[in-house]
Formats: structure tokens, sequence, C-alpha cells
């Protein structure tokens, strides 16, 4: 029987090669990751695993392990993952 890979236990951040007008990362956060901040830019997530719970245009979202998350440029947003 295979059984799932273990979560980590740490935060990381990996930042993949630029490319003109794109920032990308990959990243593992436990708890809080980020208090209220905005995004110069649109901001475009995927969820691999566990819940992302984050605050967005005044209300509190979760998003699961296969969704894809856009945020437009300028609104606040927090994140806390579990």
């Amino acid at each position: 029987m295979n059984r799932p890979a273990p979560l980590p236990r740490s935060d990381w951040v990996r930042h993949a090669r630029p490319m003109a007008g794109v920032e990308r990362i990959e990243a593992w956060f436990h708890g809080k990751a980020y208090a209220m901040h905005r995004h110069d830019t649109y901001a475009i997530g995927r969820t691999l695993a566990g819940v992302q719970r984050f605050s967005y245009r005044r209300s509190q979202r979760d998003s699961l392990p296969g969704n894809t998350i856009v945020l437009q440029c300028a609104c606040v947003s927090s994140t806390v993952n579990f």
C-alpha cells in the first residue's frame, strides 16, 4: 500500500528563474503565513496540499488542493495555512 509523503515540518520558499513580467515561487507554510498586505500586480496561486485560508475583499475564503486563486492587484489580503 502506498502512503502519502509526509508533510514538511518547517516553512520554505523557492524562487523560480526570472521570466519577463512574471515572478514565480513555490512555498510551504504552516500556520500564519502573511499579515495583511497588498500586491502590486495580479497574484495567482494554486493550492497543492492542505487548506489555504485567506482574507480577501472583506471576506474569509478557503482554497483546497487543486484550487486556483486569482487576486487582483491593490486588494488587501492575508493568509493562514493548515
